[in-house]
């Protein structure tokens, strides 16, 4: 982690205390119209899913589901909160810096 990306994370939840930037990382194409958002700690999983797909560049088909998962590779639970994703992802004594999420568009027929 670098210098730059760190000042970077404490001015902005500096300046937003209470929310935590989020980059979406995509597998092959460009999903989403931005991929840097700033979500209050107590959004759930869920919630969060309901923003991105009004963020989405082409939609989601009928035949397609939407993924959120953590550079580890895990799922989070819908019913889990942003703050409870973030402390998974950095435990105590870990510096934190922006969370990153992977999104995926998956065929759900075949």
């Amino acid at each position: 982690m670098t210098d730059e990306i760190q000042a970077e994370y404490t001015r902005i939840v500096n300046k937003h205390p209470g929310r935590v930037p989020i980059i979406f990382d995509h597998d092959d194409t460009p999903l989403l119209k931005k991929n840097k958002f700033l979500v209050p700690r107590d959004l759930s999983i869920s919630q969060l899913m309901a923003v991105i797909r009004r963020q989405l560049i082409d939609g989601v088909k009928p035949e397609e589901a939407l993924f959120i998962m953590s550079t580890t590779g895990s799922m989070p639970c819908a019913t889990s909160t942003i703050a409870e994703l973030e402390h998974a992802q950095f435990p105590i004594g870990t510096p934190k810096t922006f969370l990153h999420l992977v999104l995926s568009k998956e065929n759900t027929f075949g």
